[in-house]
């Protein structure tokens, strides 16, 4: 009887440690379960925290590319916004304008002129490019026609146009509609076109296009002309964007235009970029952001070909 009891007893103790087994594993897996999800979170946490660190270092660095341009924006407008003024003080401290000839008069005006022209325009440009920089977001988006803005922005380079014989081609279906910023859009075109017509050649041909395809959207401008030296071209498609170095043989401005062209468009997600065309000349690709919310491009059908002042 005794033995049967015994046998009892070493039953029901394996039986109970069993259980207590079952359920130290039960446990032990239940912990490893809660020891894997804390994992798992960390592993999340420490990603977030290294996205967060890099968008942080990227902020800075951007940060630190915004004030050096700043800084160079100041320096070329201090510069270059006092000519016109010393210019016009030299003039009134001249002991007498009376005595000096018609010629020589008319150089002095003329060039003041030019100046002033220059200071006049560089002033628009910092005035619309430190309106952006005011803004957290770049909102006064319209819809718009393309050929119908360029057809406004055009007139503005009649003069210099017939001047010099140019053809002004504009080559883009009219029914492109596209909704952005208007002013960026007409801040861009008008400097780039203001280049174009500048330095194409006489009775050369300014063309500008349009072409989408694959989600790429471009307006490109190309005028006939002399290329661009090879390291110059590469300078002006840096990231650094550009290195302002006046000099005698420059036809007008600080270049800052362009510059303040890139920075603007690079605020709403897109880029320009530069290429020789072999033969004919420089060609300045104006390239938009993917459709979002600082783009769209609306279209139909119709092409049309205009011969602007040509």
């Amino acid at each position: 009887m005794e033995g049967v009891n015994l046998i009892a007893l070493l039953i029901t103790g394996i039986i109970i440690s069993k259980v207590i087994i079952a359920v130290l594993i039960y446990y032990l897996v239940i912990k490893n379960k809660a020891l894997k999800e804390q994992q798992q979170k960390l592993l999340l946490a420490n990603a977030k925290l290294k996205t967060q660190r890099d968008k942080i270092i990227n902020q800075n660095k951007e940060l630190k590319s915004s004030e050096e341009f700043k800084t160079k924006v100041l320096s070329i407008a201090s510069h270059d916004l006092r000519a016109p003024i010393s210019s016009m003080e030299m003039l009134l401290d001249f002991g007498d304008v009376a005595s000096m000839s018609h010629e020589d008069m008319k150089k002095v005006f003329a060039e003041l002129a030019s100046q002033l022209s220059i200071s006049r325009k560089m002033i628009n440009e910092i005035l619309l490019w430190t309106d952006s920089q005011l803004r957290q977001n770049i909102d006064n988006k319209e819809v718009f026609g393309l050929v119908d803005q360029i057809q406004s922005i055009a007139p503005l380079f009649k003069e210099e146009i017939q001047r010099k014989g140019i053809v002004l081609m504009i080559d883009i279906e009219r029914s492109f509609v596209v909704y952005m910023s208007k002013d960026i859009f007409s801040f861009v075109v008008r400097n780039v076109l203001s280049n174009a017509v500048k330095f194409c050649k006489n009775n050369g041909t300014v063309q500008i296009g349009f072409s989408s395809d694959n989600n790429k959207v471009k307006l490109f401008v190309q005028n006939e002309g002399e290329e661009l030296a090879l390291d110059y071209l590469e300078k002006l498609n840096s990231k650094s964007s550009w290195n302002y170095k006046k000099n005698k043989n420059s036809k007008g401005g600080a270049g800052l235009g362009i510059s303040l062209c890139k920075d603007l468009f690079k605020r709403i997600g897109g880029s320009i970029k530069f290429e020789n065309k072999t033969g004919v000349g420089l060609k300045v690709n104006i390239i938009f952001p993917s459709e979002g919310p600082n783009f769209t491009l609306f279209h139909s059908s119709s092409k049309v070909v205009d011969s602007i002042f040509g």
